[in-house]
């Protein structure tokens, strides 16, 4: 099976019966690119195949876009991201590893709009005043596991009252649609300081650690990654200081990290 347009050809065979199959993708400027059933772009290339002539085949950078997870990346990331082989920079300053890795899982699958929420988490790190946060940040999310917001921000978890109040001073309330912020400045940015001055929020395996009372509730909050101020290294990097969050809904009894 083939198609040919002005400036790309494919062509293609398939054998359902034993799974294997390969696409041959050609252009006068890239040369051949071959894409064998494994690929996760495999089954749109396909059907293109199937269900589309000459008339009908996308435009060359359309099908790169495809082919090409890697750049691709690169001009859904806001022309902020640069990947050589396998490094990945953002504005100049190496991507951990596992966000990239996560960043281009998204592309191959597909979801765009995960990846532009990644591309908006990185903008939002270096908008952050502080080295120490902007290097440990990541290793935090992925210890925690912590998924992002469209624009950018963390979902992070928190112990309160039965009324919702903080437990420390129990003056901050923290129902569902608050958002709480104090200045930055009144914020302890120490990180070997354990616990200290500002507003608390972890990832969900520090729940277990803190304020077991049978009556207590666990809130989902979201950070904005420039609002964190420090992370302690005891717990394994699963908790934090930040100087600002807002709440979204109470998960109290979903999970059996929340229990205790």
């Amino acid at each position: 099976m083939t198609i040919q347009a002005q400036t790309v050809s494919m062509t293609g065979s398939r054998n359902t019966s034993t799974n294997e199959g390969s696409i041959t993708v050609f252009s006068v400027s890239r040369g051949a690119t071959v894409i064998d059933i494994s690929h996760p772009q495999f089954e749109k290339l396909w059907s293109i195949l199937v269900n589309q002539g000459t008339q009908g085949i996308p435009s060359e950078q359309d099908i790169f876009d495809l082919v090409d997870k890697r750049r691709a990346f690169e001009q859904w990331g806001y022309g902020l991201f640069k990947v050589d082989g396998d490094n990945v920079t953002c504005n100049g300053r190496p991507v951990p590893d596992f966000v990239a890795s996560k960043a281009l899982e998204c592309l191959e699958n597909g979801e765009t709009d995960a990846a532009i929420a990644i591309a908006n988490f990185m903008q939002r790190v270096d908008n952050n005043p502080s080295f120490d946060v902007r290097q440990r940040l990541f290793e935090f999310l992925d210890k925690g596991g912590l998924t992002f917001t469209s624009d950018g921000r963390f979902y992070a978890y928190k112990k309160v009252g039965p009324d919702y109040r903080d437990i420390y001073t129990r003056t901050m309330d923290n129902s569902p649609g608050q958002t709480l912020s104090v200045p930055r400045n009144s914020v302890d940015d120490d990180m070997n300081k354990t616990c200290s001055y500002g507003l608390h929020v972890c990832s969900f395996a520090y729940l277990g650690h803190y304020a077991s009372a049978d009556r207590n509730r666990v809130v989902k909050v979201i950070v904005d990654p420039a609002d964190v101020v420090a992370i302690p290294p005891d717990y394994n990097d699963t908790k934090m200081r930040c100087c600002g969050y807002t709440v979204v809904e109470d998960i109290t009894g979903q999970g059996d990290a929340l229990r205790g």
